[in-house]
C-alpha cells in the first residue's frame, strides 16, 4: 500500500492562494507527522520534494505533484492545504474530489470524521469539482483536504500549534478507511489510533473560558461515548458555532474554549447541544461571566423512557 501525501497552496480559491506561503508553512508539519504515523503502521507514505517556484502558478504546482504520484505508482493521492474566507467566523475542515468516485468519497468521509474526533474541526462536507482537470489526471483515487481556515483564529492556532492533532485525525481516517477494505483475516492489520484527550490551546491563552464537559445517562451516571457535541455562541441576533466534536469512552469532550470577545454588552451566552442516536437530544444554555473554568455535566434520557411516558398518557386517556 502506497499513499502519496503532498501539501501546498489551495488550487481552488484565489483568496486562499493569496496566503500560499502561510498555508505551506502550516501544512508541512502536518504532512511530516502524518507520514511518520502511516509508515509506523506498515503503509508506505511518500511525498513531493518539489518546491513552489515564484513564477509557477498554483495549478501548475498542484499538477506537478499529481504527475509525481502517478510516476510513484501510488494507490492514493492526498493533498493537504487550508481554506480562506472573507468572514473570520468560517471554520472547519472540508474535502474536494474531482468527480463522484466512491473510493475517493469514502476516503474523504473517513478523514473528515477523523479530524472532527481528534482535532475538534467541524465537518463541512465533501464537494465535487469536475472542472479541476489537474485532479482528474491522477491515476488513483485523489482527494484535497482543507484542514481549516487560515482566516479563522481558532483554526489557524490549532494548525500552527498542534499539527499533531490534525495529523492524527487524518491518519485515523485513512486507517479506518483501509480497515474497512481489508478482509476479516486482516482486519487488525491497520491499527486505528485511539482518540486523544488534549487541551487545544495553551492554558495561558486569555479571552477564553475553559469548559470541561461530561455527558452521562440515567440515574447511575453511565458515561455516554461518541455523543455529538456542538457549542454555539449567541452574539447579537446570530448563533456562531465555536466547537463541534465527540465525547470519549469516559463521556468527556475535549476542553472547549468559549470566546469572551463578543461585542454584545450582555454576558456571553452559549448553547451546548448534545446528540446521540440512543438518547433524546438535549440543549443547555449557560452564561459565562469571566475566565474562571466551568464544569458542566449533562445527563441524557433514553428514548425508551419517552415512549413509556407516551404509552402511560395514552392508557390514562383510554381509561
Amino acid at each position: 500500500m502506497k499513499i502519496f501525501v503532498a501539501q501546498g497552496s489551495n488550487p481552488l480559491s484565489p483568496r486562499a492562494a493569496a496566503g500560499a506561503g502561510r498555508q505551506k508553512l502550516n501544512t508541512a508539519p502536518i504532512t511530516e507527522q502524518l507520514m511518520a504515523i502511516l509508515n509506523s503502521c506498515s503503509i508506505e507514505a511518500v511525498t513531493s520534494f518539489a518546491s513552489n517556484q515564484p513564477h509557477e502558478k498554483d495549478e501548475e504546482s498542484f499538477l506537478s505533484r499529481i504527475y509525481e504520484a502517478n510516476i510513484e505508482g501510488a494507490d492514493y493521492f492526498i493533498y493537504l492545504t487550508t481554506n480562506a474566507s472573507y468572514s473570520p467566523f468560517d471554520t472547519g475542515a472540508s474535502a474536494v474530489i474531482p468527480r463522484m468516485n466512491l473510493q475517493a468519497k469514502a476516503l474523504a468521509e473517513a478523514i473528515l470524521e477523523g479530524l472532527k474526533v481528534f482535532a475538534g474541526l467541524q465537518n463541512r462536507g465533501i464537494t465535487t469539482r469536475p472542472w479541476l482537470h489537474a485532479l482528474q489526471r491522477a491515476d488513483m483515487p485523489a482527494v484535497i483536504i482543507e484542514t481549516g481556515f487560515s482566516t479563522n483564529e481558532g483554526d489557524a492556532a490549532l494548525i500552527g500549534e498542534h499539527p499533531d492533532l490534525v495529523a492524527r485525525g487524518i491518519a485515523n481516517g485513512i486507517l479506518t478507511y483501509l480497515q474497512s477494505l481489508s478482509s476479516d483475516d486482516d482486519e487488525d492489520f491497520f491499527p486505528v489510533c485511539p482518540p486523544p484527550f488534549y487541551q487545544l490551546y495553551p492554558e495561558t491563552r486569555t479571552g477564553f473560558c475553559d469548559l470541561k464537559l461530561h455527558v452521562y445517562a440515567g440515574k447511575k451516571r453511565q458515561p455516554v461515548s461518541r455523543a455529538d457535541i456542538s457549542v454555539y455562541q449567541k452574539c447579537g441576533d446570530r448563533h456562531i458555532m465555536v466547537y463541534r466534536g465527540l465525547t470519549d469512552k469516559n463521556g468527556r469532550a475535549i476542553p472547549v474554549e468559549l470566546p469572551l470577545d463578543c461585542r454584545d454588552p450582555q454576558p456571553p451566552l452559549f448553547c451546548i447541544c448534545v446528540r446521540h442516536p440512543g438518547y433524546l437530544p438535549k440543549n443547555e444554555w449557560i452564561e459565562v461571566k469571566g475566565e474562571q473554568p466551568l464544569y458542566l455535566t449533562i445527563v441524557l434520557e433514553g428514548k425508551h423512557r419517552q415512549k413509556s411516558n407516551e404509552d402511560s398518557i395514552r392508557a390514562q386517556r383510554f381509561w
